[in-house]
């Protein structure tokens, strides 16, 4: 690692090359339609399969789905 560092240190074009590569990359990834759009797709998958309810948590159901206290 220190050689890389001393390598980049010494290629500021190389360097920069990347930081501006990194940062379009996230800022056409990461954008906050994707990272919910991904976020309610894992809900849905571990809710189909039941992950994430543990039993302390777990709630009497009324017979169709729903959840009452």
């Amino acid at each position: 690692m220190p050689d890389k560092i001393a390598y980049y240190l010494q290629h500021e074009d190389e360097r920069e090359a990347i930081v501006e590569e990194t940062h379009a990359f996230v800022t056409r990834e990461h954008t906050m339609g994707r990272v919910v759009s991904r976020l309610v797709s894992l809900m849905r998958a571990e809710t189909a399969a039941g992950v994430g309810m543990r039993s302390s948590r777990r709630r009497r159901g009324c017979g169709d789905g729903r959840i009452f206290r």
